[in-house]
């Protein structure tokens, strides 16, 4: 049974979904997909599935430009996330705020509650695991919970930086985390061990909560006017493919 809990997440398993490529139904859960007719591969997210909209595609869609391990498309790919899962800040990578699949109704009671002593910040839910950052005596860390239980899978892992907060998000079986500095880091979603980290330059206050989507990490920097950056996220020597 699904139960609102201390970090205000609706407990449900998260699955799969199918994608849609040029019109054609393709389950690519778990896997890269392939365009029929131009032959683009899009790698998913391990927890949702991918549309991929060629640029001449006349189904609507707003306009951008697509990253898939480290291959540029001007087709636009939207992740199609399960309903219950938060992989972002405001739970989607649309930040909506929204979980309208659920079912979860009142009257509710608390199943358990962790005391992390220090700020908590929003908290990531995928496949009964939960990623948050949180204020610890020795800075910001990231540390993964048992959704069922609270138990404490692994973490916390210290995250460091100038000033105490860091911001997370879910894709691809990583977890990424943000420090104020800009150094962006991907962690095993199962271990917690880190696969790669880098520091993202030309700016020096890094307070925007990333996105993970299409094979990149989003993560917006400020200091001297703005930047808008894109991370290859599969990459183990990550690239910053795109800024602005």
């Amino acid at each position: 049974m699904k139960r609102l809990f201390c970090v205000f997440v609706l407990l449900a398993a998260a699955c799969g979904s199918s994608s849609h490529i040029n019109g054609t139904s393709t389950a690519c859960t778990g896997g890269a997909c392939s365009d029929p007719d131009s032959g683009q591969t899009i790698q998913p997210q391990s927890d949702a599935g991918v549309e991929y909209i060629p640029p001449d595609a006349t189904d609507g869609g707003s306009s951008a430009v697509g990253f898939a391990d480290g291959a540029v498309s001007s087709g636009t790919f939207a992740i199609k996330q399960p309903s219950d899962s938060v992989v972002a800040y405001q739970i989607d990578i649309a930040h909506s705020g929204e979980q309208t699949g659920d079912s979860l109704m009142p009257p509710l009671s608390q199943k358990w509650s962790v005391d992390l002593k220090g700020a908590v910040s929003y908290p990531l839910l995928v496949a009964g695991r939960i990623f948050v950052t949180f204020r610890s005596a020795t800075g910001p860390s990231l540390v993964a919970l048992a959704a069922a239980d609270g138990k404490t899978l692994w973490g916390p892992n210290a995250l460091g930086g100038t000033y105490g907060w860091a911001t997370a998000a879910y894709g691809d079986g990583r977890v990424y985390a943000i420090n104020t500095d800009g150094v962006l880091s991907a962690y095993d979603a199962a271990t917690g061990a880190r696969g790669w980290s880098t520091t993202l330059k030309d700016q020096y206050s890094f307070s925007s909560p990333p996105t993970a989507a299409g094979g990149m990490v989003f993560v917006g920097g400020a200091g001297s006017g703005g930047t808008v950056y894109g991370v290859a996220a599969r990459s183990t020597l990550p690239t910053t493919l795109a800024s602005s």
